[in-house]
């Protein structure tokens, strides 16, 4: 499994709610709307929105008129273009819920949004305020103490606190509330003081000593939690007094603890009922389990409503016949048996699988007390929910791609099943052997099957095997993609997707022709390296394309000999490509490199439609043909790719190790650099990890760019490269045509430079301007 497909995995199982977004700008760059790209299935569930109805569409067109008071849009408008990542709790009108919203950008123009429902604790939280009234009154009367201690005072005590310490309410608030506490507990309640005040409750309470105003020595059981008090952080603590009931839990606690321990740390769910049925006691496993806390346990019966029991067939089971009250009924052991309980969380039934065992006092026949033991057992049986429904959804998908999927047993080859693309080739095939039917000349199973590429010698699944077929029936080629998957009936059957790559298989020959061009160039390199200066020099352009309303300048100076860097401008029909490129070496491995880079563009472009020229395609093209010359691993190129649409003035980009940014002068003065980086393309790296993404603006007349290699950024005189006043001097100078644009730069590194304009390494740069 790829890198990208394990984050996909991971975010398609997340909780939480994503979507990822590409943001919409007008020509400014201020944030319009934003196109959502891809959501997960918490998506789905939480908004009620399929994943097919928002991919591609705005969030305008999704809730068209919506306005809950809060800008959506240009929140994470903010993100998008400067890469900060927000978190903020807002309530969204159109599905009439809060959410608490993460938002973060991994690429400028780009943003992904994870959020959660909090309705519900919003909800509550109003109605704590609302009843707050209500509450101080119940606070007033309890019986239990209740105290608010602030910067270690007492700053509020009900009636009972006084009774319960022996103190009167004057002298509670007169001193730090340690100092009422035994010396011995004194660190001790500081400590847990602090850290509920921090928000890290340690335990749900914790007993001390208190001195009464007597010196009498009593102890009291805390439940203490961060609140805030007059807009200031405070402690809410509940006591009690323990006093009589500490000397018999001391006595009680080592026996006990050993059983708590096992009874806690327990994977099953482990609950004890007395004989009349009333639950006692409930382990934590048994509260995750089933939804409840032991609180909201105990006290309860089989008989009651909210277990909703029913049977593996739907069957409602009354509480007299849940597991342990036969087992208190009968005297016998009941199960292990498999029971439905319903979660009032989940708004779901959970699977158990249940054991119940009755407890009898010594010398009695009539059981005491019962237990039962369960353990979830849901995860189970919905993957064999979701194994049917797997089948269902496959076929659905399959028959909407346009490319032969069909199935068949790996044991018989028999075809399970066909899609539709392949009942539009072959007819309904299903039931028929694949040699038979998809073959010609066939009298066994095909000599080139790839059933034993699927499988490992443990009979394990190998994943994806991929392979190219001209078929024998109708001549066309074919990339096919197998795999071992699990049908239906748990068997293990093998599904291939082929692809008609038959319009690919013709380009190919086509480049092949020019790798031959190529090949034969090479040669000619080998024999005559004093040539490959000449080979160089015929590669970058003798004149740039004349294009009306667009206009050129360009500046070229080696560093050695013969350079390595690379520059051309290719004009077809109404796109306009361009790129820099900077190969390593200066020698006859850079002029083949730059050889091979011109020829790879110009003839990729040749053979492609207009409409399909892209950067990351053209890059993408590169990188495959480079990994299948024969070059040595540590040679390399860097590269930057832009294509200019001549009608809509759209510009796309995209890079290959190209560290410099273009830099943009948008009139009537707006400043941009553009970064495209990326891995450098090399033959050690295979095309397949390369991260090849387009990236577009939209230009208007006036704008000049200006695009370097490093030749020239990195040229460093008196200690200061000249990179750092670059874009000062391109930017002063953008309004010049273009070619006095270039000269003034060229002007000024001369000046830099102590009067050279020859550099450490290559030095390259284009100017290219619109017309106003």
């Amino acid at each position: 499994m790829s890198e990208v497909e394990k984050h996909q995995m991971l975010i398609e199982h997340l909780l939480d709610a994503y979507a990822y977004y590409q943001l919409v700008t007008d020509s400014k760059g201020k944030p319009l709307d934003y196109v959502f790209l891809d959501v997960n299935s918490a998506f789905e569930e939480m908004t009620g929105l399929k994943k097919e109805e928002v991919v591609g569409k705005k969030l305008t067109e999704i809730h068209p008129g919506k306005n809950d008071g809060f800008d959506w849009i240009s929140a994470f408008g903010q993100v998008a273009l400067k890469g900060e990542s927000v978190n903020f709790q807002q309530y969204f009108e159109p599905t009439d819920c809060w959410y608490d919203v993460i938002a973060y950008s991994d690429s400028p123009g780009y943003f992904a949004v994870l959020f959660r429902d909090i309705t519900e604790r919003k909800q509550a939280e109003e109605a704590l305020r609302e009843n707050e009234q209500r509450y101080r009154l119940l606070v007033d009367h309890a019986g239990e103490a209740i105290v608010v201690v602030q910067d270690g005072i007492v700053k509020y005590a009900n009636p009972a606190t006084f009774r319960t310490f022996g103190y009167s309410e004057e002298k509670l608030g007169s001193k730090p509330f340690v100092e009422f506490l035994h010396p011995e507990d004194r660190n001790y309640a500081i400590e847990e003081y602090t850290e509920v005040l921090n928000g890290k409750i340690i335990k749900p309470s914790f007993k001390i000593r208190v001195l009464t105003e007597k010196e009498t020595i009593k102890w009291i059981e805390f439940n203490a939690v961060p609140i805030e008090w007059e807009n200031r952080p405070a402690v809410l603590g509940f006591a009690r007094d323990i006093t009589k009931s500490k000397q018999a839990e001391d006595e009680l606690r080592n026996s006990e603890e050993k059983h708590r321990r096992l009874f806690d740390t327990m994977v099953q769910g482990l609950i004890y009922q007395a004989a009349d049925g009333t639950i006692i006691s409930a382990n934590r496993a048994a509260e995750r389990i089933l939804g409840f806390s032991l609180e909201q346990m105990q006290g309860k019966t089989s008989m009651d409503p909210h277990w909703q029991m029913i049977e593996e067939n739907g069957t409602a089971v009354p509480g007299t016949e849940h597991p342990t009250m036969i087992a208190l009924r009968t005297g016998k052991k009941v199960g292990p048996v498999t029971r439905g309980i319903f979660r009032t969380d989940i708004n779901d039934h959970v699977w158990l699988n249940i054991t119940a065992i009755p407890l009898f006092q010594p010398g009695e026949t009539e059981p005491y007390q019962a237990y039962a033991t369960f353990e979830d057992i849901t995860t189970h049986k919905q993957a064999e929910e979701a194994l049917q429904q797997a089948h269902l959804r496959l076929t659905t998908v399959v028959d909407s791609i346009d490319a032969f999927v069909y199935i068949a047993d790996m044991e018989s080859y028999e075809i399970l099943f066909v899609n539709e693309y392949g009942r539009r080739l072959w007819g309904d095939i299903t039931g028929q052997a694949c040699w038979k039917t998809i073959q010609k000349g066939q009298d066994s199973p095909c000599p080139f099957c790839t059933n034993d590429e699927l499988i490992d010698k443990d009979g394990n699944p190998t994943g994806v095997f991929a392979w190219e077929f001209q078929n024998t029936i109708s001549g066309r080629w074919y990339e096919c993609r197998d795999r071992v998957v699990r049908w239906h009936d748990d068997r293990l059957v093998r599904m291939e997707i082929a692809s008609d790559i038959t319009e690919r298989k013709l380009a190919e020959q086509k480049l092949a022709d020019y790798t031959l061009e190529l090949e034969q160039l090479y040669r000619q390199l080998d024999a005559e390296l004093d040539k490959a200066r000449q080979v160089h020099e015929r590669s970058l352009p003798k004149t740039l394309p004349t294009v009306e309303g667009i206009s050129f300048a360009a500046h070229y100076q080696p560093a050695q000999k013969m350079g390595g860097d690379l520059y051309d401008v290719i004009h077809k029909d109404n796109k306009l490509i361009f790129y820099l490129s900077d190969v390593s070496g200066h020698g006859l491995d850079g002029a083949i490199l730059s050889v091979f880079v011109k020829h790879a563009i110009k003839s990729y472009i040749s053979i492609t439609q207009p409409h399909n020229i892209t950067p990351a395609e053209i890059l993408r093209h590169l990188a495959e043909q480079f990994g299948k010359e024969d070059y040595e691993e540590e040679l390399y190129f860097c590269i930057f790719i832009a294509v200019l649409d001549l009608d809509t003035l759209e510009l796309s980009y995209c890079g290959a190790g190209f560290q410099e940014k273009m830099l943009l002068w948008l009139s009537p003065g707006d400043r941009l650099a553009l970064s495209a980086r990326g891995m450098f393309i090399t033959s050690y790296l295979s095309a397949e990890i390369l991260t090849l993404k387009d990236q577009s603006i939209v230009l208007n007349p006036g704008t000049t760019m200006f695009l370097t290699t490093d030749g020239l950024t990195e040229q460093r005189a008196q200690g200061v490269h000249y990179g750092e006043r670059l874009p000062d001097v391109f930017y002063a100078n953008a309004q010049l045509p273009a070619h006095q644009a270039a000269q003034a730069i060229v002007e000024d590194f001369r000046h830099f430079n102590n009067g050279s304009l020859q550099g450490n390494d290559d030095i390259t740069f284009l100017v290219m301007q619109i017309d106003k």
